[in-house]
């Protein structure tokens, strides 16, 4: 008789993907556990046809947690099916499983799965069995087209999904998510033929710049016992690079005040770009914002007026970019030239061989003063070229002597350093004058005259070439005709003239009135007299001389009253090496006294003063003469200069010897 023992079944299964259910068998009662992936919707362990599943099972006498039963057969069965799967030995612990592949035809759905133990009666081993269920699906596959891999920003992202059964069978119906970083961008169901098409627009709301990864989902279907599946394609996001193209291919060469279009085209590769907005700058300062037009292409006029300088400029256009497109930039060269207008000025009439003033003014198109460069000035005559000095406002001063020629001649004007302008050379006429002076030769007075005397001139009337011969001199005397004169084979001409009897000044004028065809400028000379019936008296010369052996000097003075005359009689007080003196002029005007010779070298001292009478006036003055060792010794150095004298008369005297040109000449 057998003796009454329990023995307990664990069933497990596990597919290749480490899913495995277990089962649990036992006479007296049954646990039953498992861990696997089921389909939505499903509460039993599911498996794909074609997956191969290990069935595991334990075999345990006396209760769920008893005693391991080795050694022993174990038989696992499809029983809806009725179809046998495998057989194990369980080992030392009641351990035993097989190695099941569904069967690719197998039916889909709900699958009763038989373990049997058909007992051991000579170990009083009771036979015991076990069911389960599981769920059959069928695998399934997403296969992803992509129709371009490299996308910009507003493309249309083209994939094509088809989604197909574990028999290739398309699957129509069927729910199909896109995801991009986790965020549903599209989802859609498949048609007849189990595809669809996924048309999405690139946006920077779901997509980036870069590598994108989108991720198709399809969760399966528990009622068709469908499993679920996932793919994924990838694409690159980056802008279209852009190109600008500009009418003018080199440097654009025009002038001042033109105005110029600028036809500028942005294009993407076989794209044109349009409604975009293109800035224009010209060395760096906002000029205009353009827009392109539907074929692409932008327009701008430039006008070169006063905000544009003569030379190179550079115009940059550039394309800020969106979304879609890249920045792109251009740079046009632009250089500016423009004709010089040319003005050149006499300071006063030209004359020749005097250093003359001329200045040139620069301007161009615009009138703007033309500020740098060099230029020369060319006599074409003599062939000697003069630089200019550069001054404020595009003007340049010249000082040139022109020689030679009288009447018209060429000066050519040469600009350099300035490569913007037009023309550089000009050339321009001048008149080049004689200038005649008068030169006094002789005059009876020195600037005074007692009223109604009568004066005499003796006067050359010359210019560079020489004397002018044989032409008429007019004489005004305070500015009325007087009388004229000629001048003689030599140039002089002489003549007296009669002073008013009113006191006071005159003026005196020669008026030569030139030479037009010969070009000689006319010239008038103005001096003036002082009538007065007190005329001052200075002295017109004085002379020193040593006298050795007596330890003398000798002073020889001449008195001359202003009006040019010499008078006798007038009285001179002197003083000397602290003594006075007293002299009067002889007949011829002059003065001559004796000086005691000091006993020490030195620079003494002579003051004089000479008395005024009813027809002239005093005058103090003084003479400093220098006496040295050897005037006192005596040497043998005594001869035509004895010593030296250094005079230095009061402010009225100075300079006797052309103290008749100061009265003359005013």
């Amino acid at each position: 008789m057998l003796s009454s023992t329990s023995q307990e079944i664990r069933i497990s299964f596990d597919s290749v993907e480490s899913r495995f259910v277990m089962i649990v068998a036992v006479l007296l009662f049954i646990l039953l556990s498992y861990n696997s992936v089921p389909v939505a919707g499903s509460e039993t362990p599911s498996f794909a046809r074609g997956e191969k599943v290990t069935i595991e099972c334990y075999l345990l006498q006396n209760g769920t947690y008893g005693d391991p039963v080795p050694n022993q057969k174990v038989e696992f069965f499809d029983q809806s099916y009725d179809t046998y799967i495998d057989s194990s030995i369980t080992d030392e612990n009641g351990f035993a499983s097989v190695q099941w592949q569904i069967p690719i035809t197998h039916p889909l759905g709900d699958t009763i799965l038989n373990i049997t133990f058909r007992g051991n009666e000579s170990l009083a081993l009771s036979p015991s069995v076990q069911w389960t269920v599981i769920t059959i699906l069928s695998s399934t596959n997403i296969t992803p087209t992509i129709h371009d891999t490299s996308l910009h920003p507003s493309d249309v992202l083209n994939v094509s999904v088809r989604l197909t059964d574990d028999t290739r069978t398309p699957l129509n119906s069927q729910l199909i998510k896109f995801l991009s970083d986790g965020q549903t961008i599209q989802s859609g169901f498949t048609d007849n033929n189990g595809s669809f098409q996924l048309l999405l627009q690139c946006n920077l709301s779901w997509a980036n710049f870069g590598y994108n990864t989108i991720n198709i989902m399809y969760n399966g279907n528990s009622t068709q016992y469908l499993q679920s599946s996932h793919s994924s394609i990838g694409f690159n996001l980056e802008k279209k690079a852009t190109k600008l193209a500009i009418s003018e291919n080199n440097t654009l060469y025009s002038k001042l005040n033109d105005t110029h279009r600028f036809s500028v085209t942005l294009s993407s590769g076989e794209e044109l770009v349009r409604n975009a907005s293109i800035e224009i700058r010209i060395d760096n300062e906002y000029y205009d914002t353009i827009f392109t037009t539907r074929l692409g292409t932008a327009f701008v006029d430039i006008q070169f007026n006063e905000s544009f300088t003569l030379g190179p400029h550079t115009m940059n256009v550039h394309y800020h970019g969106s979304e879609r497109y890249e920045a792109s930039t251009l740079f046009q060269k632009i250089i500016l030239s423009s004709p010089c207008f040319i003005d050149v000025a006499e300071e006063k009439t030209l004359t020749v061989n005097l250093r003359n003033r001329l200045t040139v003014e620069l301007r161009d198109t615009l009138n703007r003063p033309i500020r740098s460069g060099n230029v020369t000035i060319t006599d074409t005559i003599s062939r000697k070229n003069v630089s200019g000095i550069r001054q404020e406002n595009g003007i340049y001063s010249f000082t040139i002597l022109l020689r030679k020629k009288l009447g018209s001649r060429e000066l050519l004007l040469r600009i350099y350093d300035m490569p913007y302008l037009s023309n550089h050379t000009y050339s321009f006429q001048v008149y080049v004058w004689s200038k005649p002076e008068f030169e006094f030769l002789y005059c009876s007075t020195i600037g005074y005259a007692v009223p109604g005397q009568t004066i005499s001139l003796l006067i050359s009337l010359t210019d560079f070439y020489g004397p002018i011969v044989h032409t008429e001199v007019q004489i005004l005397v305070n500015n009325k005709e007087y009388g004229k004169s000629h001048s003689d084979g030599n140039g002089e001409l002489s003549t007296s003239i009669t002073i008013p009897k009113k006191e006071g000044h005159h003026s005196i004028a020669l008026h030569y009135g030139g030479n037009k065809s010969a070009f000689v400028l006319n010239r008038t000379r103005i001096f003036r007299i002082n009538a007065s019936h007190s005329i001052p008296v200075v002295p017109w010369s004085i002379s020193t001389r040593l006298i050795p052996m007596e330890k003398r000097i000798s002073v020889n003075m001449m008195l001359l009253a202003l009006n040019g005359s010499k008078i006798e009689g007038l009285k001179t007080t002197y003083n000397w090496l602290n003594q006075s003196y007293r002299a009067r002029t002889s007949k011829s005007g002059s003065l001559e006294f004796y000086l005691r010779l000091p006993n020490h070298p030195g620079t003494y001292t002579l003051e004089y003063h000479i008395d005024s009478t009813r027809g002239t006036k005093d005058y103090d003055g003084f003479l400093e003469i220098e006496i040295t060792l050897i005037d006192i010794n005596g040497s043998s150095v005594f001869g035509l200069f004895p010593f030296t004298l250094s005079i230095a008369f009061s402010f009225s005297l100075v300079l006797l010897p052309s103290l008749r040109k100061r009265y003359l000449l005013g």
